[in-house]
């Protein structure tokens, strides 16, 4: 096993670059209280693709305690890995590479992401690591005291499919069948960089590709209108009450409408405004408790700048709201 230190080098790049390092996704197991975070390798120096905390061990306001899921070892890079020279321990484990989000099966207890397996620096420095995979890890009741999270399945993607394109898997949704079972579902996995989606048959570990015009850049059907100046980076849908929720660029907002009734400014309206700049909203979420969660983050300046983080500020943070509360008084309520 590779053991770093801080100041160490993998190769050419440093192990632990904090000015490099920025969450790109998060993911709320409320039965075991543990969240799961994804990093955005982009730039090197980021220590772990996934890591995961603890929300018991952290309150409101905290910094939290990041460590490496399912473990630390499983996301440490090594210097051959950049085609660099150097004695190391050859020990053949299952690594992750590179992840960009994760999703969370409360159903079944676990966790479903894909590892693009490379690496896609700046300055057109790329790395073909290993094979795409797609993971699925169980979440135990118990697993933030143990921190045992048991590998249920990881299986490589065809190259029939990863020849397309195997960088921007991004995200995974969940379709469970009629009997309900965990092994009965399908899994829809998107790939935004080169506009496809890929299938898996669970239960029959069957995989396939889908390609179709709309996936592509365009004007579809309109279906109604925000008002100007509302422009949306992320939204999610609570399936229970019909409400969807999103943020906005132009402001410090989180908004809400009800899409049973018709869209337009009228029936939009605020559930929550920050006191400082939202910088991205890169992931919102509904847990079984009827949390909706939403992480403010500087991907911009880690993706498309060569700015270093500022560490004197935060650079990740993580909101929750409960929805009853949020929407209770507004136009979104369900009357």
């Amino acid at each position: 096993m590779i053991v770093y230190l801080n100041n160490s080098y993998v190769g050419p790049y440093k192990y632990n670059d904090a000015e490099n390092t920025i969450i790109v996704s998060s993911g709320y197991h409320p039965a075991s209280e543990l969240m799961i975070v994804t990093f955005l390798r982009v730039r090197p120096g980021v220590p772990l693709a996934v890591g995961a905390f603890c929300m018991k061990d952290n309150t409101p306001g905290s910094i939290a305690k990041i460590w490496g899921f399912p473990n630390t070892e499983s996301n440490t890079l090594r210097a051959s890995d950049f085609d660099f020279e150097n004695e190391e321990d050859t020990e053949d484990i299952q690594r992750i590479i590179s992840v960009y989000h994760i999703t969370i099966d409360e159903k079944c207890n676990r966790v479903f992401f894909v590892d693009t397996g490379m690496l896609n620096y700046k300055d057109n420095e790329s790395f073909d690591i290993q094979k795409s995979a797609l993971w699925v890890l169980g979440l135990p009741e118990n697993g933030c005291e143990t921190r045992n999270f048991p590998l249920i399945r990881r299986i490589e993607m065809p190259e029939g499919i990863t020849k397309k394109g195997k960088d921007g898997f991004m995200h995974v949704v969940l379709d469970y069948q009629t009997s309900g079972e965990c092994d009965d579902l399908f899994l829809y996995i998107t790939n935004t960089f080169f506009s496809y989606l890929v299938v898996y048959d669970y239960k029959n570990d069957e995989f396939w590709t889908i390609n179709h015009e709309a996936f592509q850049p365009n004007e579809n059907e309109l279906v109604g209108n925000r008002g100007a100046n509302h422009q949306s980076l992320k939204t999610i849908i609570d399936e229970k009450s019909g409400i969807m929720f999103y943020a906005e660029v132009q402001s410090n907002q989180i908004r809400c409408w009800n899409i049973h009734k018709l869209l337009n400014p009228d029936n939009i309206e605020v559930i929550y405004e920050a006191e400082e700049e939202f910088d991205f909203v890169a992931q919102m979420f509904i847990d079984s408790k009827g949390f909706l969660w939403f992480e403010s983050t500087k991907i911009p300046i880690v993706y498309a700048s060569d700015l270093p983080l500022d560490l004197t500020h935060s650079n990740n943070k993580i909101f929750r709201v409960n929805i009853n509360d949020a929407i209770k008084g507004t136009i979104c309520e369900n009357n």
